[in-house]
């Protein structure tokens, strides 16, 4: 099922958006501000996220410029009140992938979100960033590593051996829907941390 964030910090906006995505079909999540936002993005995989750019404690441009410095690919559609040609640049210029100014129509949106996922679907490839292995979710070009939401601590040459390792594997599956066996990668990373010890 199509995974979709919603970072919206007005209440009936998120839930309204919530609800008439869920009855589309797609799983949803919700986050009030930005740093929440930013927080389930690291710990989870969606196939598309929709940032509104007003926000408190961290705007929708800073989540959108974080999150494409990590290396998280992942669609981005922002919404904001603001219509003002400046901003719509700014927002595609940090990596956002469309921009809707709000009032929109439910259809307008529903349009632009098929649209999008059309153009950047986000399939497991060689070349992915973010792994999930077993319970750890691995953000290579952050080099950052999460055991569900928890920092876990590897060092800079267990991120590239890992990466490299992981790239060969999903090279051997190209062409499947099929993920490698958590236990299989659980044992790639044992190994690893066993080879910098030595």
């Amino acid at each position: 099922m199509i995974k979709i964030l919603i970072v919206e910090d007005e209440p009936n906006m998120r839930m309204g958006l919530k609800d008439n995505l869920e009855f589309e079909g797609y799983e949803v999540d919700s986050a009030e501000d930005g740093e929440k936002g930013l927080k389930l993005i690291r710990e989870k995989q969606y196939n598309l996220i929709i940032l509104d750019v007003m926000m408190p404690k961290m705007s929708g441009f800073d989540v959108c410029k974080t999150i494409r410095k990590e290396g998280v690919q992942t669609p981005v559609i922002l919404l904001t009140a603001k219509g003002e040609e400046i901003d719509k640049v700014l927002g595609l210029e940090l990596g956002a992938d469309d921009y809707v100014t709000k009032p929109f129509s439910l259809r307008e949106l529903l349009a632009r979100i098929k649209a999008v996922l059309r153009r950047g679907e986000t399939s497991i490839n060689t070349n992915t960033v973010e792994a999930v292995i077993g319970k750890l979710t691995v953000h290579f070009t952050g080099y950052k590593a999460y055991e569900e939401g928890i920092p876990v601590q590897m060092s800079h040459k267990e991120f590239e051996i890992l990466h490299y390792l992981w790239k060969k594997e999903t090279r051997l599956l190209a062409g499947t829907s099929f993920f490698p066996p958590s236990g299989v990668m659980m044992k790639i990373l044992q190994h690893v941390q066993l080879i910098i010890l030595l």
